[in-house]
């Protein structure tokens, strides 16, 4: 968690990063086809954990941003992660195999990172189509 003085000076690149963030949220709702499980009730869960991650990731985000990485890509990447992590840890099944709402709602969440880095071209489409038969293996393991 970030201290006070991390959050009211944080160093540009997180600066930048967290309004990234604050853009791809706002665009995941834009996007929102209202349906019962979309990605925005994804974003409202883990809104806590990605702020976190930015503020703690911060020599890796200054790192990638030198190197020419978009601060759009690596806010996909964590929300991409955090969602899995989220997803593949049991925590939202209602038993094995089957996910409850949030966990519905965080695979929504999951996907729309996953199609957009592929629209960025971070990945390629075998790249997300593994991911996607690694994710639905590890919602039938766990639960």
């Amino acid at each position: 968690m970030p201290t006070i003085l991390q959050r009211l000076f944080p160093i540009p690149e997180v600066r930048i990063v967290l309004s990234a963030y604050r853009d791809e949220v706002r665009r995941i709702g834009n996007e929102d086809k209202g349906g019962v499980f979309n990605s925005v009730a994804g974003v409202e869960m883990l809104n806590e954990e990605i702020v976190n991650s930015i503020y703690a990731c911060k020599d890796v985000a200054k790192q990638k941003i030198a190197n020419g990485k978009a601060p759009r890509v690596l806010v996909l990447l964590v929300i991409s992660n955090i969602a899995y992590r989220d997803i593949a840890s049991g925590k939202h099944h209602v038993y094995r195999g089957r996910l409850s709402m949030q966990g519905r709602c965080l695979t929504a969440l999951w996907h729309y990172t996953m199609n957009e880095l592929e629209k960025a071209g971070e990945i390629s489409a075998e790249d997300k189509r593994l991911a996607d038969q690694n994710l639905n293996e590890a919602i039938r393991g766990v639960g």
